[in-house]
């Protein structure tokens, strides 16, 4: 029944991390956290919030380069592995959840959808024996019902893994009848079975789910100083992560009238007094990031006189929502924002997360005063330089604290949120 059944995953909506769990990655010994739409972690200095943010790099550049490629830009084997643990293997597993319902597994099948599915892999840098040791992608199948509704009932099981002979294996199995066993014998780059992740030879699987995931995934750590210099006429059009290219990007956007508007009336209660905003080519080669305020009709300021913060926002929406990502990561956003803007920007963040998963890092008090305390996790380090991530809304004093009416700032000053 199973034997011609052209296996691949035709999506209809996205996916969303709904867990991660690493082990011996950086600071990581072992990981193990839930996600939901709009996550803020906190932490002192070196703790381990950009080793965590850092995996979601990690993820990106296997799948956009090479798992070679991804270690290298990580500053190679020994900063990518746990400093204890050398010689121990690295080991990371993503549970993601369809956003919006079940997503079908092929057309040829319109009966049979996955709810969600889990991607894992483990691998040992350098030295004898390196290599991928684990490489897994399991799906949990649903029922279908007129191809595009699903009932909660789990029927069976679609797996792809790394054999014993370093062969890839898939099988399904649905309803306790399993189909006929694949087996597939990559080879890429003269390396034998690569990462799922990295793989071109498993596009149909993975190019508009996992893969794409991380396609369209970002890391934003604004130099907000590059941001206002002039940009390459040629640059990317996407947004580069340290915001760099911000004025190429803005050109691209305003072509549109509707972008136009849509930039404006977002950026309006940010800087009430930004009249517009334009990116203007400059001999023929570059373009500069300017701004016009009501102050001065008749000038544009050009990227000396505008400030950081400025800068910083106009980049920040843009980010939430012109690039189209699926998961948008910000180290320390409110760099050069005034305090009182907490609010607003947290707003922002929590509307723009109904279109995309959002990772946000932050040392400002004020931006945490508006946050709800199950969307915070604390980064500590133990004197073993072990990094770890927990959840204070669990911590019996924080609920004691918040009952009696000391808010989520003060808690964090005073380092009472598992600090």
């Amino acid at each position: 029944m199973w034997d011609n059944l052209e296996m691949g995953l035709e999506p209809k909506r996205g996916l969303q991390i709904k867990r991660i769990k690493a082990r011996n990655f950086k600071s990581f010994k072992d990981l193990d956290i839930t996600l939901s739409d709009f996550n803020v972690v906190i932490g002192a200095n070196s703790s381990g919030k950009s080793n965590f943010v850092q995996i979601f790099n990690f993820l990106k550049h296997i799948a956009t380069h090479s798992l070679d490629d991804a270690v290298s830009m990580q500053g190679g084997a020994e900063y990518l592995v746990n400093f204890a643990q050398p010689n121990d293997s690295v080991k990371i597993e993503v549970t993601f959840g369809a956003v919006e319902g079940p997503l079908r597994i092929h057309r040829l099948r319109p009966d049979i959808g996955f709810a969600s599915c889990k991607y894992a892999f483990e691998i040992r840098l350098g030295g004898r024996g390196s290599g991928v040791i684990c490489d897994k992608l399991s799906l949990d199948l649903v029922p279908m019902e007129g191809g595009d509704q699903a009932t909660a009932e789990t029927i069976g099981h679609l797996i792809i893994k790394k054999g014993e002979n370093g062969r890839r294996r898939i099988k399904m199995e649905i309803n306790g009848e399993k189909s006929k066993e694949y087996s597939v014998d990559n080879n890429i780059r003269g390396r034998r079975c690569p990462l799922i992740l990295e793989d071109p030879a498993f596009a149909d699987y993975l190019v508009n789910n996992i893969a794409h995931y991380f396609y369209r995934s970002c890391v934003y750590d604004f130099d907000l100083k590059a941001a206002k210099n002039a940009s390459g006429i040629k640059g990317m059009a996407g947004l580069e992560s340290n915001g760099s290219n911000l004025a190429v990007v803005l050109r691209n956007v305003l072509q549109s009238n509707e972008n136009r508007k849509l930039l404006l009336n977002l950026l309006a209660d940010f800087l009430p007094f930004v009249e517009a905003v334009d990116a203007e080519k400059s001999l023929g080669r570059s373009v500069i990031f300017a701004v016009k305020e009501r102050y001065f009709k008749h000038i544009q300021l050009p990227p000396a006189l505008i400030s950081d913060g400025t800068a910083s926002i106009v980049a920040i929406v843009l980010a939430l929502y012109f690039e189209g990502n699926a998961l948008n990561v910000f180290e320390v956003p409110e760099r050069s924002i005034h305090p009182g803007m907490g609010l607003k920007l947290v707003e922002t963040f929590k509307d723009a997360s109904e279109m995309s998963q959002i990772i946000v890092t932050t040392h400002s008090p004020e931006l945490l005063r508006h946050v709800e305390i199950e969307n915070i996790f604390t980064v500590t380090r133990n004197d073993k330089g072990e990094s770890k991530i927990i959840k204070p809304e669990k911590l019996e004093e924080v609920k004691q604290f918040l009952d009696g009416g000391v808010g989520i700032d003060d808690l964090f000053v005073q380092k009472l949120l598992g600090d």
